[in-house]
């Protein structure tokens, strides 16, 4: 008997640090919600890290559909206009929901 393997192909635009940042720690899925966990790491640029923040109209899509998931909640990251300072450029977050 064949085992199903299941394979997830993800794709973003992540803007100018995006060989970099942000990384895609685990994305849990279930029948009520997908939680795409990720981490990234302030630039060694910017002096003090820089900051970031997530779009409110940050959202997923099925490639080959046209439907768009809209991001309903995010944890360790500011929606847009908010964001957050690091405090140099050894910081980290890692930003989960």
């Amino acid at each position: 008997m064949l085992k199903e393997v299941k394979q997830y192909l993800f794709s973003f635009d992540a803007g100018e640090h995006k060989k970099k940042n942000p990384k895609i720690l685990r994305i849990f899925l279930s029948e009520q919600l997908v939680q795409v966990d990720f981490g990234y790491v302030a630039p060694w640029i910017y002096h003090r890290g820089g900051w970031i923040h997530i779009k409110p109209n940050t959202y997923l899509q099925v490639k080959g559909s046209k439907k768009k998931y809209k991001l309903t909640d995010a944890r360790n990251i500011p929606i847009k206009p908010a964001h957050l300072d690091f405090e140099s450029s050894e910081d980290w977050t890692a930003n989960v929901g």
